[in-house]
């Protein structure tokens, strides 16, 4: 037998035996419309406001619970049973190595300040503005909630509000 894939990006997949195809097994995609209560378009996008922007399932991985942000260029771990209503707990992927003691005056999280004020972070949050245990994400144009304690070597737990 043949196996088939009929579309690339299919989580998961419902087996059908056509006795047109000669016995070829044809993946036939079954995949949810939505996430996180936002609808997806044609183009797998979903627009969540103010929230995290243009966002994008990662649809070889179960449950959804990667999404490419497209403000931010990455990719982030967000499970829909992290979104209340407020908004939501994810785990950014930051793989900066940090100095052994990083100087607390001059870095935050082990990024180094920009001419401009802001520290670029790169694929991680981009620039950012910390304020006490908030950072202000210029991508974004809001805060989120990030204590730099929370960086553990490979990126940090950051909630995302809704309404910032």
């Amino acid at each position: 037998m043949r196996l088939i894939r009929t579309i690339p990006l299919t989580l998961l997949a419902l087996l059908v035996l056509s006795p047109l195809l000669s016995g070829r097994l044809i993946l036939v995609p079954i995949a949810p419309s939505h996430w996180g209560g936002y609808e997806f378009g044609e183009d797998w996008w979903a627009d969540t406001g103010n929230f995290l922007g243009r966002i994008r399932p990662n649809t070889r991985l179960i449950h959804y619970s990667y999404v490419y942000v497209r403000d931010l260029g990455t990719y982030i771990f967000l499970p829909e049973s992290n979104i209340d209503a407020e908004g939501g707990w994810a785990y950014v992927f930051d793989g900066v190595e940090r100095p052994a003691d990083p100087d607390p005056e001059t870095t935050w999280g082990g990024h180094e300040p920009g001419a401009d004020g802001f520290y670029d972070t790169g694929h991680f949050l981009g620039k950012v503005s910390p304020v006490g245990d908030f950072v202000y994400v210029a991508a974004l144009d809001g805060f989120a909630y990030l204590p730099e304690d929370h960086f553990d070597g490979a990126g940090a737990w950051v909630y995302f509000y809704k309404n910032h």
